[in-house]
């Protein structure tokens, strides 16, 4: 016997005895069908007796109603109640037994009626027997007896009986009343109920008898489901004998088999005289398969080796391929970098109109170019895996303000207010990716800010807490721009796509910005959105995952009191402008009054009402701010008021030199506050024209800490920053800025990255994990102006990456976003350093630092360099021949950086060079590039010792 007959079979008799106990199982539903219907029968039959029943006691009581009143509704109900009992009138549809209780009460005004259906058809329909049907129809004929007596009283009382009924009438009445309740008329009635009650009987014999009936034949069928189950079972088990000893056991013989081969036994075969045709072709085909496992394992093993080279060559050229891109990154922004330099420097000098329109062509083209570089090479970074997020605790207040700061020059340039709310409720400082967050909302700011001819542009930060101590922190831009139609939204944030070509053209971008802010936002546990209205603006935003606790705390923030009770005056066309000072200063203690209208604050002012302090916007239609000020200077109430002016453009002192104070938009809160309690602290109301806001020297309270280890960078920084009013204390690599970091109290770290001990990036991520109120600012400086090396520098927890070499405004514009802590600055002290020269040469180009340090300070640093030259390429030489290309990337690193910094490009270029290739490892190519770039430096080193040759001889 073959396993598909004996399976056959089985699954024969299965099925022969399954559609038998469907049958029966189908039997007993229809059995059970039959009983509730018997029941719903007598449920009929019922309701039917007792309507009969009902109807004879409504006429009783309604003939003797009439009697006792003589109302002739009485007499009308009572032929309803005929009518509708023999099918003559329509029958209510709530006709139940307490109808005419109702109709009694309420009257029959509101009765909704259906079709007329007598009592006999009734009867008819409700399918009961004839027995029954006759007991109900003497019911029904004594009833109609009754009717006739009762009829006969109604007829002879309207007859004989007036209204009113006067004494004389009252004998006939009492005799009609004794007919309808006389020992006849009772008689008559007790056989209604009599034959009733002779038809419930009978129901409830027939539904006895019918449920009888019906459960003998369940218990049957119920006997028969049960055989039915057991030959079930019965077959059931020897199916399962028969597959066991059939199939089942030659089954897993064959997989012990396979088991042995899988652990390497290829030896083994399957046995294939089990005596069962499937069986044995089964183990015959198992056997073939395991003939051919070797050769096939021989095969996947050599795929294995070509997948594994295929990866090798892959990673290989994943990392050929970074390589290039910072190659081609350096070779492009070196001279980039030269471009946008010159181009600083051309804008300084005197120039005429149309000069001045090329070297704004000039800047703003390599802007562009440098930003379209910056978009590739961070999507080829996202798109690589490379990305990681530098977790730490930051502030998240000053985050946004930092973002603002960056495109606040952008936003004055088209005078356009940067707004910014931080909700109620959201959490001061959390832990999160710092830089990360802050490039994805100054890449919304920007396309904002690029988008928008008029109006402002709003931040809103809100906060939905999550679970433990995680919120999920959403930032949203809201604009004022050309919106973006609906049918376009869609391709926002797909890589190199654009709304449509045309704004391609006209506002430029290459399209990888947000697709770039959408992997951030998702890496970050967030996600993107936008909506948009065509001419009226957009609004976009994106939300990251972060953790707060209660016991991180900002900087502390000034002594408020002096504010407390104190009256601002703020005048803004702008509700939005008003309502971030007003939310603000009420925080603060003070009292505000807002207005949109200077004309009415003028009136305010005018009238005599007292106020404290006031701020006013300078962009308001009608009246600006400097021509309500200078208004308020002509009361005799505003003339010493103290005012700030706020403004989205940046003013001259002449033009705002009836305030006290001035800022510039955006307002930083923690500025704002100094502002205010300066102004309440006694500043000078600006009557001499003098405005504390733009001073003619920064204030030299800063405390400025500077970590590079080249001597003559170090000279530089401050040379720079005495330049600029300031002081600083200098260390010379990374181990001791985070010591002095932890020891004292910094406003900001000028940061080098490359240092010897401890790098500039390892030392910020320190210093990154102090407590939030030690933390200072912390800016890049670096010889570097690679993507790479700025994203670095960002993910360490860099706030600002300053390229050498230094521009004196750059620095200036730096340190002017940093609020001093109000600790004294120690003199700084570096040892100087002189040595006697006297070559000559041509290589150099010092115009650009003498701008920026003055030509003491480039004696100083053009010393410094020389004096350490010989030692620098002695251990340049030394590291190359060790191989060590570390040490090689260091010295060259610092070797580029002394020249860039004397305007010897190509020198500091073939510098950049050797320091690129020691970056990959490999110093193989190292000799020419070498050889090169040291007689490059002896040449520039010729040319600064004839330099200062000259500089000594004519001083």
């Amino acid at each position: 016997m073959s396993v598909r007959s004996g399976i056959a079979a089985v699954l024969a008799a299965i099925a022969v005895l399954l559609v038998g106990l469907l049958t029966v199982t189908t039997l007993q539903k229809s059995t059970a069908g039959d009983r509730a219907t018997a029941e719903n029968r007598r449920a009929e039959s019922i309701t039917l007796a007792e309507a009969t029943r009902q109807t004879s006691n409504d006429l009783t009581r309604m003939v003797r109603l009439y009697v006792s009143t003589g109302e002739s509704r009485y007499s009308d109900y009572y032929n309803d109640i005929i009518a509708i009992r023999d099918g003559t009138a329509p029958r209510p549809v709530d006709y139940d037994n307490s109808y005419w209780d109702r109709v009694l009460v309420k009257g029959d005004g509101d009765v909704r009626y259906g079709p007329p259906a007598s009592l006999l058809d009734l009867l008819r329909a409700a399918n009961i027997t004839d027995d029954e049907f006759e007991a109900l129809g003497r019911a029904k004929q004594s009833s109609d007896d009754l009717a006739e007596l009762e009829r006969d009283v109604i007829d002879e009382y309207a007859a004989t009986v007036t209204s009113p009924v006067t004494p004389d009438q009252l004998p006939r009445i009492y005799a009609l009343s004794n007919r309808i309740d006389d020992f006849d008329y009772n008689r008559r009635k007790d056989d209604i109920m009599a034959a009733i009650e002779d038809f419930g009987r009978r129901v409830d014999e027939r539904t006895a008898n019918d449920a009888a009936r019906l459960n003998d034949r369940s218990n049957q069928l119920l006997g028969i489901q049960i055989a039915i189950l057991v030959l079930l079972a019965l077959v059931s088990a020897a199916a399962f004998l028969f597959a066991e000893r059939r199939f089942v056991r030659p089954l897993r013989r064959l997989g012990e088999v396979s088991s042995e081969i899988a652990g390497g036994d290829y030896t083994r075969r399957a046995d294939t005289s089990v005596g069962v045709v499937e069986v044995d072709q089964l183990g015959t085909s198992f056997n073939d398969m395991a003939d051919a496992i070797q050769s096939d394992i021989e095969r996947r093993r050599a795929a294995e080796q070509a997948a594994q080279e295929a990866q090798h060559a892959a990673e290989a050229a994943d990392q050929a391929k970074s390589q290039f891109l910072a190659t081609m990154s350096h070779e492009i922004r070196t001279p980039l970098n030269g471009v946008l330099g010159m181009a600083e420097a051309l804008r300084d000098g005197p120039l005429d109109a149309d000069q001045r329109d090329a070297v704004d062509v000039i800047s703003t083209s390599g802007e562009h170019l440098l930003t379209v570089i910056n978009d590739i090479l961070d999507f080829s970074k996202i798109e690589s895996g490379m990305l990681e997020l530098d977790l730490q605790v930051f502030d998240l207040r000053r985050c946004v303000e930092d973002a603002l700061d960056v495109v606040s020059p952008k936003a004055a340039e088209k005078r356009l207010d940067l707004v910014c709310d931080v909700a109620p409720g959201t959490p001061e400082v959390v832990t999160g990716d710092r830089g990360r967050v802050r490039q994805v909302l100054v890449n919304y700011l920007s396309n904002a800010i690029k988008f928008t001819e008029h109006g402002d542009v709003f931040v809103l930060v809100t906060s939905t807490p999550l679970d433990g101590d995680r919120h999920e922190i959403k930032m949203a831009v809201r604009d004022t721009g050309i919106g973006i139609p609906p049918d376009r939204i869609d391709r926002l944030f797909l890589s190199f796509s654009q709304v449509d070509a045309s704004t391609t053209r006209r506002y430029g971008g290459t399209g990888l910005g947000l697709a770039i802010c959408k992997r951030l936002a998702v890496l970050m546990g967030g996600d993107v959105a936008v909506e948009s209205h065509p001419g009226l603006g957009s609004i976009f935003s994106f939300t990251f995952v972060c953790e707060a606790n209660a016991d991180w705390k900002p900087v502390p923030r000034p002594d408020v009191s002096a504010l407390s009770g104190k009256t601002l005056l703020v005048v803004d066309d702008n509700e939005t402008n008003r309502r971030i000072v007003r939310i603000s200063a009420e925080a603060w203690g003070l009292r505000v009054v807002d207005t949109g209208s200077p004309y009415e604050a003028l009136g305010w002012i005018t009238s005599g009402r007292h106020f404290d302090l006031a701020a006013l916007d300078y962009l308001m239609p009608d009246m600006d701010g400097i021509e309500l000020a200078t208004a308020l200077r002509a009361t005799a109430a505003g003339a010493a008021l103290p005012m700030l002016l706020l403004s989205s453009v940046r003013r001259t002192s002449s033009q705002a030199k009836v305030f006290d104070l001035v800022m510039t938009k955006p307002v930083r809160r923690a500025a704002l506050l100094d502002s205010f309690l300066e102004l309440v602290g006694g500043a000078k109301t600006g009557a001499d024209g003098h405005v504390p806001a733009e001073p003619s020297q920064p204030a030299s309270e800063l405390r400025i800490l500077v970590a590079e280890d080249n001597i003559a960078n170090q000279k530089v920084a401050v040379r720079m920053l005495r330049s600029l009013g300031y002081e600083a204390i200098v260390v010379d690599n990374g181990v001791d800025a985070v010591s002095r970091v932890e020891a004292e109290r910094f406003d900001v770290v000028l940061m080098d990255v490359h240092m010897p001990e401890m790098d500039g990036l390892e030392a910020t991520r320190r210093i990154r994990r102090m407590p939030v109120d030690r933390q200072p600012r912390i800016f890049a400086m670096t010889a570097s102006a690679l993507d790479s090396e700025r994203e670095e520098c960002l993910d360490a927890g860099m706030e600002l990456h300053i390229s050498k070499p230094v521009s004196r405004n750059a620095l200036a514009d730096a340190l002017a976003q940093v609020t001093p802590s109000g600790v004294p600055m120690p003199a700084v002290e570096i040892a100087d350093a002189a040595t006697d020269v006297d070559a000559s040469g041509a290589v150099i180009d010092l115009a650009e630092l003498a701008r920026s340090v003055g030509d003491e300070g480039v004696v100083e640093i053009v010393e410094a360099i020389l004096d350490g030259s010989e030692q620098a390429i002695a251990d340049l030489d030394a590291a190359l021949e060790r191989g060590d290309a570390p040490i090689v990337r260091r010295h060259a690193h610092t070797i580029k950086s002394n020249t860039a910094m004397v305007g010897a490009a190509t020198v500091s270029d073939d510098f950049a060079e050797l320091e690129a290739l020691a970056k990959t490892g490999d110093l193989g190519d190292a000799g020419p590039i070498a050889d090169r770039a040291r007689a490059g430096y002896a040449a520039a080193l010729d040319a600064m010792r004839g330099w200062l040759a000259e500089a000594g001889a004519s001083s």
